[in-house]
C-alpha cells in the first residue's frame, strides 16, 4: 500500500521524543508523530494542463483595462 512515490499526509501531534535515523551517510534526529489520521492519495495517472488564453490581466489587458491604469477618467 504505501510503495515508493506514492504521496501521504500526516494529521496528529508533534511528540517531545526523537529517533536518530540514518539516511545515506548521515545521522538525522526525527520527531515522532502521534498521526489522527493517514491519507493516501490517489494515484494520478493523467495531468491536464490548460493555458489561460487571456493571460494574468484577463480580457481587459494590461494594466487594470483598455483605459490605462487609472480608468476611463484618467484620474
Amino acid at each position: 500500500m504505501f510503495t515508493a512515490g506514492r504521496e501521504v499526509t500526516f494529521v496528529g501531534r508533534v511528540q517531545s521524543t526523537t529517533e536518530s535515523v540514518r539516511i545515506g551517510e548521515y545521522d538525522y534526529r526525527l520527531p515522532l508523530l502521534a498521526a489522527d489520521v493517514v491519507y493516501l492519495w490517489p494515484v494520478i495517472t493523467e495531468v491536464r494542463v490548460v493555458a489561460d488564453p487571456w493571460g494574468p490581466w484577463g480580457p481587459w489587458g494590461y494594466p487594470y483595462g483598455p483605459w490605462g491604469r487609472w480608468g476611463y477618467w484618467g484620474w
